[in-house]
């Protein structure tokens, strides 16, 4: 071992080999944050996949956003639903009372009147 470089070699490159395996093992990355970054994949036409997506199920990025559109059109469309049947139940019971009402003037103008009836049977008696 009187050689330097190969004394240099034989030390150094076991660390050396054993660091860069560690860091590889420990996931760090070449980002300045530190944080491990998701693996991709970029399919024939240039787009970025996540490594889990399979060339049977592409994946659609814009997923989430047009969920979140849909859910807000469906609330939507259940609240005008709701609103529709609330002013159906509405209008029924309008309906129901005008002509419960007019039943109601129908029997008080077909009924004799009470009072001239009284007093012809006070007359009468």
């Amino acid at each position: 071992m009187t050689d330097p470089i190969g004394w240099t070699l034989c030390t150094f490159l076991p660390l050396l080999l054993a660091s860069v395996v560690a860091l590889t093992l420990s996931g760090v990355t070449d980002e300045p944050t530190g944080a491990p970054q998701e693996p991709f994949r970029v399919d024939v036409a240039g787009n970025r996949l996540p490594s889990w997506a399979t060339y049977d199920r592409p994946v659609d990025m814009d997923a989430r956003r047009r969920q979140a559109m849909f859910d807000a059109h469906s609330r939507t469309v259940a609240e005008r639903l709701a609103r529709e049947q609330h002013r159906a139940v509405l209008r029924a019971q309008v309906e129901n009372l005008s002509r419960h009402r007019a039943e109601l003037f129908a029997t008080a103008y077909e009924l004799p009147d009470l009072a001239g009836f009284e007093h012809d049977l006070r007359r009468t008696a």
